[in-house]
Formats: C-alpha cells, structure tokens, sequence
C-alpha cells in the first residue's frame, strides 16, 4: 500500500507544491525521513508532525526532549505511531522542522488516496515552483524514483509544439 500526498509550501503565492507517492504501513519516523527527503530538510533534523483537527502532534522521543508539545495537543511517539492510525482517518497534516532553522519553510501535506502496490522509496510525481526556487532543487538530485514533470517544463514543452 501507498499514499499519494500533495506537499504545499505555507505561504507560497502561486503555491509552490509536490505530488509524490509514500510507503503505507510505516511508522511516523519512517515517514518523516521520506518528507525529509522530498521536503530537502537537513537527513536527521528535528521535526513535528501536526494533525490540527485531531489535536495532535508526533514527534521522535528524545532523551531530555520536551513530550508536551502544546496543553491541547496529545504526543504520540514517532518511533511507536504507525501511519495508518491518522492518514486514514484524516485529510491533511502539518509537516515542520523545529529546533535550529526557525527560517526553515512549513509544509501542509494533503492525504489525496490510499492505493494498493507498494512505494518503497518517495517518489515525486508532479511539482510546481519557480525557476529560482531557494529551497527545492532538482528532483533527480534526491534520488526518487518516479520522473518529474514541472509547471516550467510542461509551459517550455507547450511553447516548443506551438
């Protein structure tokens, strides 16, 4: 099984985003390293997983790390939640690096569908930004498996056939 995600950048106009497919059945640590991975975020940085309407937030334990995240928020364990206990229920979730990079971008992660076959590596699918955009380089370079089609290449593509 697999998960079709939409990654949004927050604050972006027009949206700058990426369509890519993830593994099924892992646990939340192991799908924080697939984001870190599509996202470009720092391998091994800290992060938080939030789902606003369940109130609830993963993030990797820690020794000496904080588990209360917020008084209205319950903490779940990475290591110990397993995806599908919140992807299937919910329809979106906040992806964030927290600790060293305060500038690092926020990212609202849409869960499109659940399918059968199997996604071992993230791949990207689609995505959409500028020419020069300071935070995702190309794909290629992150090693995924699926090829990209970007909103520049199609509109260059287009542009060619005309």
């Amino acid at each position: 099984m697999f998960y079709q995600l939409k990654i949004t950048r927050k604050g972006t106009k027009p949206p700058v985003w990426r369509r890519c497919t993830v593994a099924a059945d892992v646990t939340f640590a192991r799908m924080a390293a697939m984001l870190e991975k599509l996202v470009q975020y720092p391998a091994g940085s800290l992060y938080e997983i939030e789902f606003f309407q369940k109130k609830v937030h993963v993030r990797e334990w820690t020794e000496g790390g904080k588990t209360v995240t917020n008084w209205q928020y319950d903490f779940r364990s990475a290591a110990d939640t397993f995806v599908n206990d919140l992807m299937d229920t919910e329809k979106w979730f906040t992806f964030r690096q927290y600790g060293a990079d305060k500038e690092a971008p926020e990212y609202r992660v849409d869960i499109e569908k659940k399918d059968k076959g199997t996604a071992e590596a993230p791949s990207i699918v689609k995505e959409v930004k500028g020419e020069d955009d300071p935070y995702w380089t190309e794909a290629p370079e992150l090693g995924c498996t699926a090829a990209v089609e970007t909103e520049v290449e199609t509109a260059k593509a287009s542009e060619d056939i005309a």
